[in-house]
């Protein structure tokens, strides 16, 4: 007789893990003027990160910044 299966190990919250696997409100838009987008790293090695600021036309300061790294390795 074989005994059940036992049930697999949930670590985390199915409303955590479908964040992680869809995000929701990432970044900033694009099309805004206050808005700068940037890559930094080596995109054909997948070690990316995208980085996007807005900054106050006034006085020219920084309002928000906003990092999403990839999956690999930035140094």
């Amino acid at each position: 007789m074989r005994s059940p299966a036992a049930p697999a190990l949930r670590m985390y919250h199915e409303r955590v893990v479908d964040h992680y696997s869809n995000p929701r409100n990432v970044g900033f838009d694009k099309s805004d003027p206050h808005v700068g987008t940037g890559l930094v790293g080596t995109p054909g090695l997948g070690d990316v990160m995208k980085l996007q600021i807005e900054v106050d036309e006034e006085t020219e300061k920084l309002l928000v910044l906003a990092l999403r790294p990839s999956n690999g390795v930035l140094l």
